[in-house]
């Protein structure tokens, strides 16, 4: 991650702060895309049939962590 800071879009970041914070987001990230494979498979499971996936990249969960900083912002005022 470098400098820990990552680009969500050409004119928006999110910067973490410490390592630590860099390091929950990394552990967070990976919980969401381990659940979110379970719950394809549970569900492909119940239909009896394949299904396309949707891969939930890394941009997308830090543009999700932008907007929940701007909505915990917004929410403050």
């Amino acid at each position: 991650m470098g400098n820990g800071s990552i680009k969500v879009l050409p004119d928006q970041r999110v910067t973490f702060k410490t390592q630590e914070e860099v390091d929950n987001a990394n552990k967070l990230y990976a919980f969401i895309v381990k659940q979110k494979e379970k719950d394809h498979l549970s569900y492909e499971r119940r239909e009896g049939r394949p299904m396309k996936r949707r891969p939930y990249s890394g941009s997308r969960f830090l543009k999700d962590v932008f907007m929940h900083r701007v909505d915990e912002i917004e929410g403050g005022e």
